[in-house]
């Protein structure tokens, strides 16, 4: 959009309805990026790796303890 920088740009959406078109006019739109999603951190990631093996393991020790029983 920055060919558009400090250009007045209109955006129009039409849609119909039974009585007939009806178009909808939005002003002062601003485009936004936002913040881009953080990256987790080493310690981020060992606390994921070690909650997936975890909750891996405990699901490992259900089933074996339902075959058995």
């Amino acid at each position: 959009m920055s060919a558009y920088a400090g250009q007045t740009v209109r955006v129009y959406f039409e849609t119909v309805h039974d009585s007939g078109p009806y178009i909808q006019r939005i002003d002062n739109v601003v485009l936004d990026a936002g913040a881009p999603a953080p990256i987790p951190t080493l310690s981020e990631w060992a606390m994921i790796l070690f909650g997936t093996i975890l909750a891996g393991g405990a699901a490992l020790y259900i089933q074996r303890r339902q075959m058995a029983g």
